[in-house]
């Protein structure tokens, strides 16, 4: 089983970027809620289907287990703390929490 680090940046509010997971390319949106402040997750299929959008990225929580698709990745996502803070804040994304990708293991 191998663990991959998606980029993260708080430097930007909303960005995407594409990610190859297990042989197959998924759009990450990754964007900041300044409502609820909060960083969340949309995820789509290389053919732009939705898998999942507006997950709250906080630790401790595998991000895609709630999907039942046949599209999803076949691992999952987590957010991994580096700091003391509880959740991602707007200046913490990338810096003190990251984003990994865990590979399945079939």
């Amino acid at each position: 089983m191998a663990y991959i680090e998606i980029f993260t940046t708080p430097d930007k509010a909303y960005y995407e970027e594409r990610v190859d997971l297990e042989g197959d390319t998924f759009r990450l949106i990754i964007r900041y809620n300044t409502r609820s402040d909060n960083w969340m997750l949309d995820v789509y299929s290389s053919e732009n289907e939705a898998i999942i959008q507006g997950v709250k990225m906080v630790p401790g929580v595998l991000l895609l287990s709630q999907v039942i698709s046949d599209i999803k990745p076949l691992g999952d996502l987590f957010i991994v703390p580096f700091g003391t803070k509880d959740d991602p804040g707007k200046d913490t994304m990338g810096k003190d929490f990251i984003l990994v990708y865990r590979e399945s293991t079939t």
